[in-house]
Parts: C-alpha cells; sequence; structure tokens
C-alpha cells in the first residue's frame, strides 16, 4: 500500500460479520462479556473508532455519565452549613 492512500474500514460489515459474532442480528449480552471478548481481535468491534481520531462522542458520554452519577449522588443527602458558618449574603444573592 502507498502512502497517502486513504483506507476506509466498513465497521458496520466487522460488527455484522457472522464470522466474529454469530447470529448478529440477535441482541447476545453475552458476546461483551471478557471471555468472549479475549476470543476475538481486538479491532473488531469499534463503536467509536480507534486511535488518535477517535469519536468525540465517545468522550461526551463518559462526561455525560459521570456527571448523572454526581447528580444522582447529591439527590441522596442533604447539604447545609454548619454551626458557626459565616455566609456572605452578598455572595448568596447572586445566586437568587
Amino acid at each position: 500500500m502507498e502512502k497517502g492512500i486513504q483506507v476506509v474500514i466498513p465497521t458496520m460489515g466487522m460488527h455484522y460479520d457472522p464470522q466474529y459474532f454469530p447470529e448478529p442480528e440477535k441482541f447476545d449480552p453475552e458476546r461483551f462479556s471478557e471471555e468472549a471478548k479475549s476470543k476475538r481481535h481486538h479491532y473488531v468491534y469499534l463503536p467509536f473508532g480507534e486511535g488518535p481520531r477517535i469519536c468525540i462522542g465517545n468522550k461526551t458520554l463518559y462526561i455525560i455519565i459521570g456527571t448523572l452519577l454526581f447528580i444522582t449522588f447529591l439527590c441522596d443527602y442533604r447539604i447545609e452549613y454548619s454551626v458557626g458558618t459565616i455566609v456572605d449574603s452578598f455572595r448568596l444573592s447572586m445566586y437568587k
């Protein structure tokens, strides 16, 4: 292959290839178990791409999930000032 040639990898073709995923139309969560993943090549399943040009949605997904988990965690607790805390009323009025 010559330098500069553009290569297109048909990820959907790999995702639906019975050689890697038996019964590709069937939903089977077990195909993503650690044991099943170890039996196939690392680059067969590429939902977000791979390498330096990986989809920006991959990082965005982790940020959103982290934020949602943090908010869920905060909903279970009540945050209050401790006894003796001096509250700056000017700063509080900015957020009302």
